[in-house]
């Protein structure tokens, strides 16, 4: 999918202006592209991004500030790099399969829906052989702001083998950008990110991914079975062992430790805990 017919300020030209004469500036833009991905770095113009909140949900308190999301605008030659490079990297990942196959957010031919299939699905396998399931559901607050930058860079180095040019140029993507909030057509002044990823970027939501991998090796490390989107933590008992395999629910806590070092933080408010038991009559 291309870039949408809307502008952004950081554009000096309109996108439907480009879109109507791409034929006789693609010869450029390829060239802009090349440059950057040769060079292994982003142009310092087109780190840029105009924050605009929009309303999460329709109807919510508009008063309230959480009930806001920063949407990043950016310039559209910004964003035709960052797609080159977000096809090569997840092409390099699945290649690879170097991510679990239990991920299912922001990845092609996976979604909530299959997410929500896989642990349905094991519960019900588990009540077939007489055993209950015990189930948390963890969700972050903030996630994309709060990335620490030196952590996924070394996360990208050390425990996938991203290297080299790539990784060059996703430091280059990551660091110094600079935003200016628009409200009421009212733009800030700029300001220097020293952490987080953007929202609605083409290339940030893989890099969270990437960001949050652990959390599937801490639980299975621990026992627990584990579907990431957000995170669901679960694990099967017998009834009568109920009370004694609960406390691997304690992974949740080892989760939360980890979860603060690396700069992230639970929201108490959607964290919830649910004990599944099914008989076969109940089906």
């Amino acid at each position: 999918m291309g870039p949408s017919s809307k502008s952004c300020s950081p554009d000096p030209l309109p996108t439907d202006m480009l879109k109507k004469w791409l034929p006789e500036l693609l010869p450029f833009i390829t060239d802009l592209c090349n440059a950057s991905l040769q060079q292994d770095c982003l142009s310092v113009g087109q780190r840029h991004a105009i924050v605009r909140p929009r309303l999460k949900k329709a109807g919510v308190d508009a008063s309230n500030v959480q009930n806001y999301r920063p949407v990043s605008n950016l310039a559209c030659i910004a964003t035709v790099v960052e797609r080159l490079v977000c096809r090569q990297l997840v092409a390099f990942f699945e290649r690879l399969r170097l991510l679990s196959s239990v991920q299912s957010a922001y990845r092609s031919k996976h979604s909530r829906k299959t997410a929500v299939l896989k642990v349905i699905t094991d519960v019900m396998r588990a009540s077939d052989r007489g055993v209950v399931s015990l189930l948390c559901m963890l969700d972050l607050s903030a996630t994309y702001d709060t990335v620490d930058h030196d952590i996924l860079i070394g996360r990208l180095q050390q425990s996938f083998g991203v290297k080299g040019l790539t990784l060059c140029w996703i430091e280059s993507f990551l660091r110094n950008r600079t935003q200016s909030v628009s409200i009421d057509g009212v733009l800030s002044t700029r300001s220097l990110l020293t952490r987080g990823v953007l929202q609605r970027s083409v290339l940030c939501p893989f890099l969270f991914l990437v960001y949050c991998a652990d959390v599937i090796t801490i639980a299975r490390r621990h026992g627990l079975e584990v579907h990431a989107d957000d995170t669901q933590l679960y694990f099967h008992a017998d009834p009568s062992a109920v009370d004694s395999k609960v406390q691997k629910l304690v992974t949740c806590v080892n989760i939360g430790q980890w979860i603060c070092a690396n700069r992230l933080k639970l929201n108490p408010d959607k964290n919830s805990v649910y004990l599944a038991w099914y008989t076969a009559s109940a089906l």
